[in-house]
């Protein structure tokens, strides 16, 4: 049985304000594919219209995700691997960039500004691409937990890169593979949840955790209990928005 959730809730300082949530996740699967999205728009002045931009994020990013595994075959992952995922980002951020100029004509893309992970699973390959923070985690058949895409050291702090960037299509990271390496878990997160957890055992404790609720009490009891659980975390940690989304192989 494969489990493939997203969850986006409102952060406590949002709440308080009146605000808006600047988050977005997708999460899709049929039969042959599975698909999670997680974007973070940056808010403030500088970027006041990020929750619209996380959410075209997202969905422009599953309907490339589709379309690019419905399109290929598992040879992609031996003939030019990294040029086809750099593509892959580089039509993603065309259409962000395009669909906000149709929004409004002459927009400051800066004030869309958000941050994109998302992760593709088919039969025969895996990849995941992200561009600013927040955390992709996978569980390897090992049962290890591993962060496949490099780490950018200019996420720190509040400063992140961003869709947004004039440099942004050199901007992503990546990782991918072939069947043989197809996780048990993958999670993404947004910074509100590795802001809660670190980035460490603590954050692959609480995605344990899931595992083993959805295990012991079933996907529908845990899912119904997850708004109010990150919800609980933003309010008494980060105080941000915060989003999950994952894919649950053989569980």
């Amino acid at each position: 049985m494969r489990y493939v959730y997203n969850q986006t809730v409102k952060g406590a300082s949002h709440a308080d304000a009146g605000k808006e949530c600047q988050d977005a996740s997708l999460s899709w699967t049929d039969d042959d594919l599975a698909i999670i999205v997680v974007s973070d728009g940056h808010s403030g002045e500088k970027h006041s219209n990020s929750a619209t931009g996380a959410a075209l994020a997202s969905q422009i990013t599953q309907n490339h995700l589709r379309e690019f595994c419905n399109d290929v075959d598992a040879k992609w992952l031996s003939h030019q691997s990294d040029d086809n995922i750099k593509r892959l980002c580089t039509s993603i951020l065309a259409e962000w960039t395009r669909e906000i100029d149709e929004l409004e004509e002459g927009a400051d893309i800066v004030s869309y500004g958000c941050t994109l992970i998302a992760f593709a699973q088919t039969k025969h390959f895996w990849f995941a691409l992200q561009i600013g923070d927040g955390r992709c985690v996978m569980q390897n058949k090992a049962g290890e937990w591993i962060q496949p895409i490099p780490w950018d050291d200019r996420c720190i702090l509040n400063m992140t890169t961003s869709l947004c960037d004039e440099n942004a299509a050199n901007e992503f990271r990546f990782a991918y593979g072939d069947v043989e390496s197809i996780p048990k878990a993958v999670f993404l997160c947004s910074d509100g949840i590795d802001g809660t957890f670190g980035s460490g055992e603590l954050l692959y404790g609480f995605y344990g955790n899931i595992i083993k609720s959805i295990n012991d009490d079933g996907i529908e009891n845990v899912v119904s209990q997850l708004p109010e659980v990150l919800s609980h975390y933003s309010r008494t940690v980060s105080k941000d928005d915060m989003s999950i989304a994952f894919v649950l192989n053989d569980t």
